[in-house]
């Protein structure tokens, strides 16, 4: 331990009460680059404020507190100091124990709230369908017959309160006539900084792995981590250490390098490593500023399962059971019902959750535990029961069981639940206009066991996976179902194999095989053949994928022949303003033929734009131009129209969005202070990026001379009068200058300190670049 000392200084004059001091700080004998405040009191002894230690990276609570919110630097354990006065330094020396680590984040937080200028709007997505009606003598049959259409509609108004959503169909069928269903009618609002969503209208409730969720008409309150797409939801390994000098640190995962930085000297513990979910292995390399290397290899399991310390997960509803979902528009339970799910981290290896459903004939309720078995996987085990009419009460129990090690994965999982175990999915509907189902097939299955079993090749890049499955449902139907596949790289194709077999009906089993192969320009091509209780198919599908990028052509092509023959063709093309695909298919003597085309209608700022559709968010660029490119994270994705707007879809809520222009097809005499800007959208609303370009900025590029006739040297600064912002001049004495007037005057600054002023007359010249020749500065 080291002891808390003062040494004497050489010559030490008295000094006055608390005399202020700013000194550069060694730790360790290591600059930490910062200077802190120091008070210096009578008997020469140092102190400092407990807020400017911790930026030292020193701990506070370690020391006696004064009144004053100071503490003296020699009444602390573990710390000896010495004062250069000469020098203004003070060099500290302390144990790691006395030390904050420095911590590492290796995911960088985004944005907690939409960044750029948000705007309301609205956006109708739309999909039109046009099937011609089955043809039994082919191609031409298929063709003349006439089509059925259909829409379907995802339209939304989004605005600072939140959005509203509507979903539907429109059918016209060969036979005329049209028909509506309505899908979903929901308003949400979402809150980035409480991470909480608000639904209300149709919604689907929350659910646990042990519950069912169901759709109501009513209204929801929900934990959403999706509005922090940087927030580290599972616990993590963490790693701590300590480095005498300032070093590198390198994180590998599963041999791949997915974290780089630098740390100083002292502690450092490195927080949310960067992980996926199922067993793996991490790699840590230290490396200080001598070559000396320090390298840790430990394993580890991570799973959704779990949620990391403190974090609360919940989702809460109340309101009405819809049932016939996508057959009626509207068809609510009289009843009303209400479910919760939660969720609670605990500490790093225990998480705790919890699941309720309430009726006017049914109460359910359970709790279960997700347990994190060290660095070999997680277990979970959750008990529930129901109490219906006549007070019949039902139990469940489920558990599971997921393993991993050096490429091995085993899951197990069982379930068992009563004859009398009732949830809110299995209560009889109130109003329902499809008769027919019954009501034992809505409970859950009275039995459920599942093994599988991942077995790595060591000898061969190859995987083999096991699994074994048995179900007795609620009509005692049972099933035993064994199953087998086997895959394997082949460069830049792959083999496949899977086999399955149903123990209870001899005529249930299958084998599939096949070959895929990739080639340039985004085709796949794959042959494969199967054998099934039905009989036998083989044959090859190829198929081109289409990008984003307007402009981009797609299609494929099926051919497979046996026991259930099917062909079919398909080209699609993608505009600025949708995607349209045309097709032929044929099933046995069946041929039926195909067009579609997606896109989205969206006004937003007083004008109205034509897109390919709108998921999520987007962005409105503003460019001041007409045939401007639009890049999207680099990626060409749009070209202005006449108004110098256009719209670009595709873009992440809340997280950063790059979007940049090429501004090779501007006006030459167009002025641009930027070309890239980042924007971080709200949930399935609209941003605006306005680029600022200006044809009417009377800019001018000015050649500078000196009065010796030089042109000025390049580095020094000009500033036009009056006081404007200082620009550099460059090579050749050119300088580029905005705002200027018809009569200016510019002061430069050479880079050894001598100024001179050069006059300057200038005449706007639309669409023409001004250069202004041999400016003589003196």
């Amino acid at each position: 331990m080291m002891i808390c000392a003062w040494p004497a200084l050489a010559n030490a004059q008295a000094a006055p009460a608390d005399l202020p001091l700013y000194l550069e700080v060694y730790i360790n004998g290591q600059p930490t680059g910062l200077i802190a405040n120091f008070v210096q009191r009578p008997k020469e002894r140092l102190a400092i404020k407990t807020t400017e230690l911790e930026e030292l990276r020193i701990r506070s609570e370690r020391f006696p507190i004064e009144s004053d919110g100071t503490v003296y630097l020699d009444r602390c354990p573990d710390l000896s100091y010495r004062y250069d006065q000469a020098r203004q330094v003070v060099r500290i020396e302390i144990t790691d124990q006395g030390r904050l680590p420095f911590m590492v984040e290796t995911k960088p937080r985004s944005e907690a709230a939409p960044v750029g200028e948000q705007a309301s709007g609205a956006v109708m997505n739309y999909t039109l369908v046009a099937n011609s009606d089955g043809g039994q003598d082919g191609f031409y049959s298929a063709l003349q017959n006439r089509p059925a259409l259909s829409a379907g509609i995802d339209a939304r108004i989004f605005n600072s309160y939140g959005v509203f959503s509507q979903s539907g169909i429109l059918n016209s069928g060969s036979q005329g006539g049209v028909s509506s269903l309505r899908l979903d009618s929901t308003w949400s609002y979402s809150d980035p900084f409480s991470l909480t969503t608000y639904r209300a209208g149709d919604v689907i409730s929350g659910a646990l792995s042990w519950s069912r969720s169901l759709r109501l008409g009513g209204a929801q309150i929900q934990r959403n981590f999706g509005l922090r797409p940087d927030l580290v939801t599972m616990p993590m390994p963490r790693f701590s250490g300590s480095a005498a000098l300032p070093s590198t640190v390198d994180i590998f995962v599963n041999s791949i390098r997915s974290y780089s930085g630098e740390i100083p000297a002292g502690p450092f513990q490195i927080q949310n490593l960067p992980i996926m979910s199922g067993a793996g292995n991490q790699r840590i390399v230290v490396q200080d500023s001598l070559g000396r290397q320090t390298v840790i290899d430990q394993p580890f399991y991570a799973s959704s399962k779990l949620l990391a310390p403190g974090l609360f997960d919940f989702s809460a509803e109340a309101g009405f059971t819809r049932r016939d979902f996508g057959v009626v528009s509207n068809s609510y339970d009289s009843s009303p019902a209400a479910s919760a799910s939660l969720r609670y981290g605990l500490n790093d290896w225990l998480t705790l959750e919890t699941h309720a459903e309430a009726a006017e004939t049914l109460l359910n309720g359970g709790a279960g535990v997700n347990v994190l078995l060290g660095r070999w996987g997680v277990a979970s085990l959750a008990l529930a029961a129901s109490r219906g009419d006549g007070n019949i009460t039902g139990g469940l129990l489920s558990a599971s069981l997921e393993l991993g090690r050096g490429g091995y994965t085993v899951y197990a999982r069982t379930q068992r639940a009563s004859a009398d175990y009732r949830d809110l999915a299995a209560l009889p509907p109130t109003n329902s206009a499809v008769p027919g189902v019954s009501l034992l097939a809505r409970r859950p299955p009275r039995d459920i066991d599942q093994l599988a079993l991942s077995i790595p090749l060591g000898f061969d890049p190859s995987a083999v996976t096991l699994s074994m499955t048995r179900m007795q449902d609620a009509l005692d139907n049972r099933y035993q179902i064994l199953g087998l596949s086997y895959s394997r790289p082949l460069g830049d194709a792959s083999l496949f194999v899977s086999a399955f077999k149903d123990f209870d009906d001899r005529r249930s089993y299958g084998i599939f095989c096949g070959l895929t192969m990739s080639f340039n320009g985004g085709i796949t091509a794959t042959a494969s053949g199967s054998k099934t209780g039905g009989g036998g198919n083989g044959g090859f599908e190829i198929n081109k994928s289409q990008s984003l990028e307007p402009g981009s052509w797609g299609w494929r092509g099926r051919d497979f022949e046996g026991a259930s023959p099917s062909r079919a063709g398909a080209v699609s093309y993608r505009s600025e303003y949708g995607r349209a695909e045309v097709g032929v298919q044929q099933f046995g003597h069946v041929t039926q033929a195909t067009a579609q085309f997606d896109g989205a209608v969206a006004y937003v700022g007083g004008s109205t734009f034509l897109a390919n559709r709108i998921d999520d968010a987007f962005v409105v660029v503003d460019a001041g131009a007409p045939n401007v490119d639009v890049f999207y994270e680099n990626r060409p994705v749009a070209t202005t129209g006449a108004s110098g707007l256009v719209l670009v879809p595709y873009l992440r809520a809340y997280q950063k969005n790059w979007i940049s222009i090429d501004a090779k097809n501007l006006p030459v005499d167009a002025d641009i202070p930027t070309t890239k800007a980042a924007v971080v959208p709200a949930d399935r609303g609209a941003a605006l990026v306005k680029f600022g370009i200006s044809e009417d900025s009377r800019s001018a590029v000015v050649v500078l001379k000196g009065r010796d006739g030089r042109a000025m040297p390049a580095g020094s600064s000009a500033r036009l009068k009056p006081e404007d912002e200082a620009t550099v001049v460059g090579y050749g004495g050119e300088v580029y200058l905005r705002g200027l007037n018809e009569a200016n005057q510019l002061v430069v600054e050479r880079p050894e300190g001598e100024t001179c002023t050069a006059n300057f007359d200038y005449h706007l010249t639309p669409g023409q670049r001004v250069v202004i020749k041999d400016v003589v500065c003196q």
